[in-house]
This record gives C-alpha cells, sequence and structure tokens, in this order.
C-alpha cells in the first residue's frame, strides 16, 4: 500500500498501526510551498497520521469522508492513496476530507 501527498512546509509525518509498526518519514522539498511525501504502509491495517513541523510537536490529522464525522484513523484498502496537498497552519486543525481524495 503505497500513500503520498505533500505538505505546505517542511514536516515529519508519523504513521503508527494496528498491525503494530510505526514509520516515520520527512517531506521533501518539491517546489515553493511544496514537500512531497510518498510511504509504503501496510495492507488492510489501520493507520494514524501525526505530522509535525520544524520546531512545534505532533498534531494528529483526522479523516472525514461522505459527510461523517471525522475518525482518527485511516483504513488503507486501496494500492495507491493519494492525500493531496495538506495544509499545515500554525494551530489549525489537521482534517484531511476523503471526499476530494484520488483513489487508485
Amino acid at each position: 500500500m503505497t500513500l503520498r501527498g505533500s505538505t505546505s512546509h517542511p514536516a515529519t509525518l508519523l504513521f503508527i498501526c494496528s498491525d503494530g509498526s510505526s514509520i516515520q518519514i520527512r517531506s521533501q522539498a518539491f517546489s515553493e510551498g511544496r514537500y512531497l511525501f510518498e510511504v509504503r504502509l501496510p495492507r488492510r491495517s489501520a493507520c494514524r497520521l501525526w505530522i509535525k513541523r520544524e520546531n512545534s510537536t505532533f498534531r494528529q490529522v483526522t479523516f472525514r469522508a461522505s459527510h461523517r464525522r471525522p475518525v482518527p484513523h485511516l483504513y488503507l484498502l486501496e494500492e495507491t492513496l493519494d492525500l493531496g496537498h495538506l495544509f499545515i497552519g500554525q494551530n489549525d486543525a489537521l482534517i484531511a476530507d476523503l471526499d476530494l481524495l484520488s483513489l487508485n
């Protein structure tokens, strides 16, 4: 399972999955205001995503789909999931709207 996307600032991403695995990566500079990330995660596993900007603490990303309440984990069924661009403000809630994502 491949998860990819971009962030608005350099960021550390931490994935903690239900199979007991945890993976930490950094987004890489691509263009002005856009830092790409791509990670292989365990298939058919529920994973939580935490993001940290430089000089800040980790904040959990929540996921929302089909007008439901945000949930703290993403259950990975597809081969590839593109989260798109995640804007990381200083104090904003980090919610990824799955209705806007491309699933491959």
